[in-house]
């Protein structure tokens, strides 16, 4: 969960961290010559094989190159790489978020187009300026 500003207003978003994880490191093994799809399989850090353990995210590159398995190993992005692609990612989300949301926010300071147009037939266009 993020929390973004759209004006003055602020919301609170979900980017899923584990989807930004995986288009991350699916993007940068395309990106660098594998197989399209890039043949790759991501499993989620448990930092222990028992049964029970919470799979999470990796959060160091010891934990990422444990978890991210591919036939040539030479394709494998960095770690550095791969954090700075998840960020590139959750700005683009975040972005596109906004954007859907100025709409709405722009939508809801201004009277409808029909209520304009007869707010200017009764008093004027002077006055609609004022008023807008």
């Amino acid at each position: 969960m993020e929390e973004v500003e759209v004006g003055p207003a602020k919301y609170t978003i979900n980017i899923d961290d584990e989807i930004m994880f995986r288009w991350a490191v699916g993007n940068l093994l395309s990106d660098a010559g594998a197989k399209t799809p890039p043949e790759h399989s991501v499993i989620m850090y448990t930092g222990s094989r028992k049964e029970g353990s919470n799979p999470r995210l990796p959060t160091n590159e010891a934990e990422y190159l444990s978890c991210v398995t591919i036939d040539d190993t030479s394709l494998l992005p960095t770690w550095e790489d791969v954090q700075d692609t998840i960020e590139i990612l959750k700005e683009k989300e975040r972005r596109n978020w906004i954007q859907g949301q100025a709409w709405r926010c722009r939508m809801e300071e201004y009277p409808n187009w029909e209520e304009q147009l007869d707010f200017m037939y009764h008093n004027g266009f002077d006055a609609w300026k004022t008023l807008i």
